[in-house]
């Protein structure tokens, strides 16, 4: 999944490590030419400003690629790299200030859709195959909803923070409503795990054979 869709979950929590080898190239071959591919690296904090390493403690990619190659930072971005980041957060923090409530609705509406579906019996589906994939389906899209709750609430405490700039009151309310969905997910698993324990074991069987025919087509793919 592409970082920042609806679809990712915990692959930010990559980008450090990935990072990190492109440093050690550099570090190596002293040889920072590739302008293209730091623009890249660096472009990635308007979709992921941070990562959250453990708790509160964040990882910027601006502030660790201007600390290890500054050359290469200022020969593509500016000469003051660490002020043209700081710009690009507050440019981003008026934009998830502006879209906040509208987003905050949006997965509102989108955990009480999974919830209620969660607690269906989905008895509709006739096979059992179906009944099987569409609680496959629902499980992993609580995850997703879960993560994109989370990387919400902690991007607007996190931008705030870091520039400085006190909550509105209605974002209060609103970030505090961010941690309900957040528990309200959790219960929903809490009191499906009877039912999700007992379709355990075929829903594992079901999700086996869905990856050996993922692999399957690549293994073709390779082999051609």
């Amino acid at each position: 999944p592409a970082l920042g869709s609806a679809d990712e979950c915990d692959e930010r929590v990559h980008l450090p490590a990935a990072y990190a080898l492109y440093v050690l190239y550099v570090s190596i071959w002293r040889d920072p030419s590739d302008k293209k591919f730091f623009k890249l690296l660096w472009e990635l904090h308007r979709v992921v400003p941070f990562v959250t390493l453990y708790a509160s403690v964040q990882w910027y990619a601006t502030d660790f690629l201007v600390r290890t190659v500054p050359a290469a930072a200022q020969l593509v971005v500016s000469n003051d790299p660490a002020a043209a980041a700081r710009q690009s957060y507050a440019a981003l923090l008026q934009y998830t200030d502006a879209n906040f409530g509208r987003d905050v609705r949006s997965l509102y509406a989108q955990c009480c859709i999974w919830m209620v579906r969660m607690e269906s019996n989905l008895s509709n589906r006739g096979q059992l195959a179906q009944t099987l994939a569409s609680r496959i389906t629902l499980v992993h899209q609580g995850v997703q909803l879960a993560y994109r709750v989370g990387h919400l609430y902690r991007q607007c405490v996190e931008l705030h923070l870091l520039l400085d700039v006190p909550l509105r009151p209605g974002q209060a309310v609103l970030l505090v409503q961010l941690l309900e969905l957040l528990k309200a997910v959790q219960a929903t698993y809490h009191r499906r795990s009877a039912v999700l324990g007992t379709t355990m074991s075929a829903t594992v069987q079901q999700l086996a054979r869905q990856l050996q025919h993922a692999f399957g087509k690549l293994r073709d793919r390779l082999q051609a």
